[in-house]
């Protein structure tokens, strides 16, 4: 019996190595994940946004950089129409937040920047959310204005 105890302590210990291998190699995975940036340039003052992990993200992700005149809307919201059609499945979010960054399910061409949050019964695809949402409405002020998209990663 004592001979086989070394024998059994070897495989077990061998068979226990892939395990945490497969596991701690899982973790270094999980630990290599990008976080999408963007910084969005209005009225000459820079935000940055974190953006989400979805199809229709990817997709306006590709468009960068891209400069568009967004117009007012709903003293809530600036919003513009991108050169084409994003995809990706809507949802109505209930509470819109200040600092969304959206598609609108309308014709999901419409890229719609929030500085107010506010309750709605729209759907939209969100594509990220600005870091700093509070300093926002003050630099898209009340009209239209021209804002700047770009990657920072």
């Amino acid at each position: 019996m004592k001979e086989a105890l070394p024998f059994l302590f070897m495989l077990l210990t061998t068979m226990s190595l892939p395990m945490y291998n497969s596991h701690h190699e899982n973790i270094l995975q999980i630990d290599t994940i990008k976080t999408m940036k963007i910084k969005i340039t209005a009225a000459g003052k820079i935000h940055t946004a974190t953006m989400m992990d979805n199809v229709t993200t990817e997709a306006f992700m590709k468009m960068l950089p891209l400069s568009m005149k967004m117009f007012e809307l709903n003293h809530n919201e600036k919003y513009c129409k991108l050169p084409q059609q994003l995809p990706g499945k809507a949802v109505r979010p209930g509470t819109i937040h200040a600092g969304d960054l959206m598609i609108w399910d309308g014709d999901y061409k419409s890229l719609v920047l929030f500085y107010k949050t506010f309750s709605s019964q729209y759907s939209y695809v969100k594509l990220g959310t600005v870091d700093n949402p509070d300093a926002l409405a003050g630099a898209l002020g009340s009209g239209d204005v021209e804002v700047k998209f770009e990657k920072l990663n």
